[in-house]
């Protein structure tokens, strides 16, 4: 039994090699669980976790590159946010990310209130997988 995130995980019990299902999330720490959750509640092969984290590492560096003069005026307006709406909005994110159980990003500009919400998903089958989640 292999510990990710401080929940346990038993790939063995699933018929899954321990070192293979651990190797490929070692470095995606904001997603381990839900790809941890993944991995045991769909059986997904070696190949799709490393598919997974190769679509997620990419997705963070594309959040980590150079902003764009859109994107600096976005930051700016989110830049005036109060304390208590970025914590009200940091909240909504975690709890969107828990019970979708994969990477959620809200951007609320402070100017007007309005925003938006990206949902990530790695294959059309996480993507009913967050519908149907969606739907309950």
């Amino acid at each position: 039994v292999h510990e990710v995130g401080g929940e346990p995980r038993a790939p063995v019990a699933r018929g899954v090699d321990a070192g293979a299902a651990v190797a490929p999330v070692a470095g995606v720490p904001v997603d381990q669980l839900a790809l941890h959750r993944e991995i045991l509640d769909d059986g997904l092969s070696v190949r799709e976790v490393e598919r997974r984290v190769r679509a997620m590492r990419e997705a963070e560096q594309d959040t980590a590159a150079e902003p764009s003069t859109t994107a600096q005026k976005a930051a700016e307006k989110t830049a005036a946010l109060t304390e208590r709406d970025r914590l009200q909005v940091e909240s909504f994110e975690g709890e969107l990310r828990e019970k979708l159980a994969t990477q959620v990003q809200i951007r609320h500009r402070a100017g007007d209130g309005s925003g938006s919400i990206t949902i990530a998903y790695y294959s059309i089958e996480d993507l009913e997988r967050v519908m149907e989640a969606l739907r309950k």
